[in-house]
C-alpha cells in the first residue's frame, strides 16, 4: 500500500485548522435544508469526538518532521545532499525532546 505521508500530514492540519466549523455544522445539520434524513445520518456519522480530535493532534505532531525533511530535502536551488545526514538525527532528538 502505497502511503502518502504529506498528503496524510495536510489532511489532518486542514482538519484541525476547521474543527470549530465542522463542529458547528455537525450541530446544526436540522436546520440545513434539502439533506435528507438519510444524509443527516451519514454525515452525524462522520461526527469526531474530542478522542478523535486528540488522535489527529498527535498523528499532525509526529507527521510534520517528515514534512519539514521531505520539503527541505525536495529542494531545487540549494545542495540537498548533506542534508540527508543531518534529518535522522533531527527526528531521533525532536522524539526523544517532544
Amino acid at each position: 500500500m502505497l502511503i502518502r505521508w504529506n498528503s496524510s500530514f495536510l489532511l489532518i492540519d486542514r482538519l484541525i485548522l476547521h474543527k470549530d466549523v465542522l463542529n458547528s455544522m455537525c450541530s446544526f445539520l436540522n436546520n440545513i435544508t434539502g439533506l435528507t434524513e438519510k444524509q443527516t445520518k451519514k454525515l452525524m456519522g462522520l461526527m469526531l469526538n474530542q478522542q478523535e480530535w486528540n488522535l489527529l493532534n498527535c498523528l499532525k505532531n509526529v507527521l510534520e518532521p517528515f514534512l519539514e525533511a521531505t520539503t527541505a530535502l525536495s529542494g531545487q536551488k540549494y545542495p540537498t545532499m548533506a542534508l540527508s545526514f543531518c534529518f535522522p538525527s533531527f527526528i531521533t532528538f525532536s522524539t526523544i525532546i517532544f
